[in-house]
């Protein structure tokens, strides 16, 4: 699931739209109500809270986490340094182990998800 900047957000923003546009044909069912209309601040700050619950709420990543996986969120543009290395410029400091130094992260293998460019390291 993309949490940050893929299907929650978005399906946050098309309920959205969904209400506004049947909050307006409530009067073709005989209910009045007030002049709908859109508190985007308000709606920024749902996106936020949504977004933030889907993140800590992903069974995936509770798997992930649980079966030693390291997980770098917002690390920025990575690339792979060689074909078990992958390094950001942007990376947070990453955690102490065996094989990592700096912005750099050794693995036999990675997982890099949806909306990521790979290239391929030569």
């Amino acid at each position: 699931m993309a949490a940050n900047d893929g299907p929650v957000p978005a399906r946050t923003l098309a309920q959205a739209a969904r209400l506004i546009r049947e909050a307006r044909q409530l009067p073709l069912f005989g209910i009045a109500c007030g002049e709908t209309w859109l508190d985007y601040p308000r709606l920024l700050e749902r996106v936020r809270d949504v977004t933030a619950d889907a993140r800590q709420h992903t069974l995936l990543r509770d798997d992930l986490e649980r079966a030693g996986v390291d997980i770098y969120e917002q690390a920025g543009t990575a690339r792979f340094a060689d074909v078990h290395t992958v390094q950001s410029d942007n990376a947070p400091a990453l955690k102490a182990g065996a094989g990592r130094l700096g912005p750099r992260a050794s693995s036999a293998c990675f997982w890099v998800p949806a909306g990521g460019k790979p290239v391929n390291a030569r």
